[in-house]
């Protein structure tokens, strides 16, 4: 279709001195193309047929999270891809399969079976496929909810609800908030937490099984590495779960009006407060002693990485103990770490040289050490040891000497800590 427009200046002086007609006065032409009838209809029509919730945002939004794995149907962008759809049946399938023998595989296990071991890892499998699957049904839902809001304005959460709700259930605050790419990689990482939960829950007959397997065989120090990865698989998924509902409480902020106080001053406030509580509340030598035991226990049961990492931090958390050294000392030197053994050995015979120092040369007894069994004081006095060699050092003599005073000393009686 060609129309004629006329550009009428604001400006005075459109005629020239000649008469003639100013350029900017005269007609042009511009040709729209406008589509007909017909094409307009089809893509009106398939607009609309983009997904079957296309005029509910808010249900694809609901329904791509709390389906899990089959979320992907809830959203054409999840049902477009077949390899996502297969895995996401699949991983219903064998989730109803490890469900039905789930209560068979510590037992299985504990046997040496190869079936208890194949259930197991069939556990793990299925766990990373729903997740991935999860995920990918998060992002494809919360796209495609927002393009087929087509302006309208979606139900905002409130920070302090987002926060609730991303603290029960993890991506559930970014996902309403309408940041489908951060829910996804926050479902993506809290499976991890899955994945160590999984691995350390079944630790136990998973060290029995490696021993009476005939498909075993691997060494305990193999296993121990395994299962401290684990642990570090649940600390990752925890921190990621807090850190999620912190950023889902920041983007339901950036979605809400302002508010007439900032929130940072209130939340920088609470931080202090909280590590001011942690400062005057925390007692490091129950931790230590706690952590000593722990590793006493862990040593018993063949571990060596375990208790190596544990008197570690029971001698940092409390360096007056000097038992506490020495079992990290003898722990270092049986992984073939000599030198850091001789470090701790060198550190505390410098320490003992001062204490004895300052108390002119002679022992005396210190105070009631804490049992870690009961957690209350109890009268096991440390055994003074050679900084060199870690052998007990003689009792002081309590025999009464020649012009010694008239009162003499009471014997002091040492004893052990018995181990659990």
């Amino acid at each position: 279709m060609t129309r004629k427009i006329w550009t009428i200046p604001t400006q005075t002086g459109g005629l020239r001195g000649n008469g003639a007609i100013h350029p900017r006065l005269a007609p042009t032409t511009e040709t729209l193309d406008r589509p007909d009838t017909e094409t307009a209809q089809s893509n009106v029509s398939e607009r609309s047929s983009f997904s079957p919730h296309a005029g509910h945002p808010s249900r694809t939004l609901i329904l791509s999270y709390f389906l899990g794995p089959v979320g992907l149907l809830a959203s054409e962008g999840g049902r477009s891809n077949p390899v996502w759809v297969v895995l996401a049946g699949l991983s219903v399938g064998t989730a109803v399969l490890v469900g039905r023998r789930f209560h068979e595989i510590a037992g299985a296990l504990r046997q040496g079976q190869g079936l208890g071991f194949l259930l197991f890892a069939l556990g793990l499998i299925t766990w990373i496929l729903a997740a991935a699957a999860m995920a990918r049904g998060v992002k494809a839902g919360g796209e495609e909810a927002s393009r087929a809001a087509s302006g309208r304005p979606l139900a905002n959460p409130s920070p302090l609800l987002a926060l609730a709700l991303g603290l029960v259930v993890p991506g559930l605050g970014l996902h309403l908030s309408r940041s489908p790419g951060r829910a996804a990689a926050a479902l993506a990482g809290v499976g991890a937490l899955g994945v160590g939960a999984i691995a350390l829950w079944f630790a136990a007959p998973l060290w029995t099984w490696n021993h009476v397997s005939p498909f075993g065989g691997a060494s305990d120090l193999t296993m121990e590495i395994a299962f401290l990865a684990a642990a570090l698989l649940c600390v990752f998924g925890a921190v990621v779960w807090v850190s999620q509902a912190l950023d889902g409480m920041r983007q339901a902020g950036l979605l809400s009006p302002p508010a007439s106080s900032p929130r940072s001053d209130r939340f920088g406030l609470a931080l202090l407060v909280a590590l001011a509580v942690l400062a005057v509340g925390f007692r490091p030598g129950l931790w230590a002693a706690e952590c000593d035991f722990r590793a006493e226990w862990a040593e018993a049961h063949g571990l060596r990485l375990t208790p190596l990492g544990l008197a570690e931090l029971a001698r940092h958390l409390d360096p007056s103990r000097p038992d506490y050294a020495l079992r990290a000392a003898r722990l270092n030197e049986s992984l073939g770490r000599r030198t850091a053994a001789e470090a701790i050995e060198k550190n505390l015979g410098s320490s003992w040289s001062l204490y004895l120092a300052g108390m002119g040369g002679q022992f005396h007894p210190g105070s009631p050490m804490l049992n870690s069994d009961s957690g209350h004081p109890s009268p096991v006095i440390a055994i003074p040891r050679d900084p060199l060699t870690g052998c007990p050092m003689p009792e002081p003599s309590l025999a009464p000497q020649e012009n010694a005073s008239v009162e003499s000393p009471r014997p002091v009686t040492m004893s052990r800590r018995k181990a659990p």
